[in-house]
């Protein structure tokens, strides 16, 4: 019985906290894919060097907040040296779920996000890909101005597989470490 009090308490609590939704952007520096010599073949990345996708944010109380991301990136590896395939596409979509939070109050506020995410990979064309799981933080600044949220932040991103089928190279390497700039608003 206490345990079903404690979690309609808890629930009771969540409800009166603010939901914000928004747009995040931003600029990857890694590519998804990783240069290399495989079976005779070169393969070159050439991702799409941006990120964007929807926000949901759940405030909560004590500065805290529950923020998940749905980003899309374009992911491309030219090969060169096999006479089969030229190219390996791919859509990268990763889905970072972090628990946010605000070192103090004000118009402008910094903050740290970690938490855990997970990619999948569809469209694929002369490969086949499935997903990873990994873990994510982020550091940056909020500002709130009349009822939009500005923020920017440097999130790091460290995945845990590495690897990728390709029909042309037997096995694409994809980079595990993710760093990207992204700027966010927010309603």
């Amino acid at each position: 019985m206490r345990i079903v009090l404690l979690l309609l308490l808890a629930a009771a609590t969540a409800f009166p906290q603010k939901l914000s939704f928004g747009l995040k952007a931003g600029h990857p520096f890694e590519d998804v894919f990783k240069s290399g010599i495989t079976l005779g073949s070169v393969l070159s990345p050439s991702s799409g060097r941006y990120a964007i996708g929807p926000t949901l944010e759940l405030h909560l109380p004590y500065r805290t907040s529950v923020e998940l991301d749905l980003l899309y990136r374009p992911a491309q590896s030219g090969v060169s040296g096999s006479s089969l395939l030229s190219k390996i596409t791919a859509s990268e979509w990763r889905i970072p779920l972090l628990l946010k939070y605000r070192l103090r109050d004000g118009l402008v506020t910094p903050f740290a996000a970690a938490g855990p995410a997970l990619r999948r990979f569809t469209g694929v064309a002369n490969a086949s890909g499935g997903g990873s799981a990994g873990v994510a933080a982020a550091a940056g600044l909020e500002g709130k101005f009349a009822i939009i949220r500005l923020s920017g932040e440097l999130r790091y991103t460290r995945w845990g597989s590495a690897s990728f089928s390709s029909l042309v190279s037997g096995l694409a390497r994809l980079d595990q470490n993710q760093v990207e700039a992204l700027v966010g608003i927010t309603f």
